[in-house]
């Protein structure tokens, strides 16, 4: 899904940052990408507004790993790195499209 944006497993295989619960669980791995997956697919929602919301919300919970990946992520999208770090810090950066700015906004009032 994610291919080799981000590190989510460690040399021997095992799923580090919040996929490691699933190594407790293993018949809930495939549904739980499968549905991180859907979730990425969603109609009228650019990846890049996505990347957005994602990064605006942890950036108001400190969800470092969940920077670290989003951040590696929305790169591949529309996003430059100026903005990318914005958003990270929990500021709303200049030069965002009009679906990104709304993604932003509606993140933060819901954080």
């Amino acid at each position: 899904m994610f291919g080799d944006k981000f590190i989510y497993k460690n040399s021997d295989g095992a799923f580090i940052g919040p996929f490691g619960p699933l190594l407790y669980t293993p018949s809930l791995v495939d549904p739980f990408f499968r549905m991180a997956a859907e979730l990425g697919q969603i109609p009228g929602l650019p990846a890049a507004a996505s990347e957005t919301t994602i990064m605006a919300t942890g950036s108001t919970f400190k969800a470092g790993y969940e920077l670290y990946a989003h951040g590696k992520v929305a790169a591949s999208t529309s996003l430059t790195e100026r903005q990318i770090s914005s958003i990270k810090e929990g500021k709303k950066p200049d030069g965002l499209d009009e679906a990104c700015q709304v993604a932003f906004d509606v993140a933060l009032e819901l954080s």
